[in-house]
């Protein structure tokens, strides 16, 4: 009688590293569902955490963690279509110079196609052919592409694709320059607290408070020369020491917040 062999086939990535690795990892694994699988491989300390049609996360042990999967680093559908995204980071708080790009490639089984784009949050594109959006805001977008496309064979086709996409910003202004020291000393040079550029948003308001969260000052249209802080009349009163502000530019941007030290002679 003729044995017959049983072949077994697996659904694993095998990964190859000439790193060294730990036998005992120190990144927690992601799984990515229920019905994904997490295993070591044998004793050597790589843990693989895969779902069919879903992203996987290779855990090496020590430092080194690999993110890699069917939608990454770009989308690609399952008939070849594919997604690169180009993000332009906000430059800094006061500005809205975020962008994103997205480039769509077509599938070889296409003969033609075009894509209808919906964007999330609404009213960052004003219609469906939005493939580049300017004048972001740091947060997190998300964009569905409608791909419809004629196959090699004629008939008329219809894809889906995904895509969440993060626009980091900044902590840095720019036109807004807050310089840190006070010395109140009657020389005419930092005698109060100075903003460059604060008379562009003649709408702001300072706060100032001390160091036990006592506000001191709340100061509406701030100036560096007829409307700062300290005044005159209130410098007798007020401690070497630390403060903390917060200030509304007034024009819808976050509120700023920081801290000033005063010096007095």
């Amino acid at each position: 009688m003729m044995r017959m062999k049983k072949i077994i086939v697996l659904n694993t990535l095998v990964l190859f590293s000439l790193n060294s690795f730990s036998q005992n990892p120190t990144i927690s694994p992601q799984v990515i569902n229920s019905a994904g699988d997490h295993r070591q491989l044998g004793a050597t300390g790589i843990y693989i955490t895969d779902n069919v049609g879903e992203p996987f996360t290779e855990t090496l042990g020590g430092s080194v963690m690999i993110t890699q999967g069917f939608i990454q680093p770009e989308v690609v559908s399952l008939t070849g279509f594919s997604v690169n995204v180009k993000v332009i980071t906000v430059t800094c708080l006061d500005k809205q110079d975020g962008e994103i790009h997205i480039e769509v490639k077509k599938a070889s089984s296409a003969v033609n196609y075009q894509v209808a784009y919906t964007w999330m949050p609404t009213g960052v594109c004003a219609g469906t052919n939005c493939d580049s959006l300017k004048g972001l805001i740091a947060q997190t977008y998300t964009v569905d592409m409608v791909i419809t496309y004629t196959n090699t064979v004629g008939s008329v086709k219809t894809e889906t694709l995904s895509r969440v996409i993060p626009v980091a910003g900044s902590n840095e202004l720019c036109k807004i320059k807050i310089y840190s020291g006070i010395t109140a000393n009657n020389d005419g040079n930092n005698d109060v607290m100075t903003i460059d550029n604060i008379e562009e948003f003649p709408k702001n308001r300072l706060m100032v408070y001390n160091r036990w969260g006592t506000q001191i000052a709340d100061i509406k249209g701030y100036n560096n020369s007829t409307n700062g802080w300290p005044t005159k009349d209130k410098l007798d009163n007020l401690v070497p020491s630390t403060y903390f502000y917060i200030l509304d530019l007034g024009d819808g941007s976050k509120l700023i917040k920081g801290w000033v030290e005063l010096i007095k002679n």
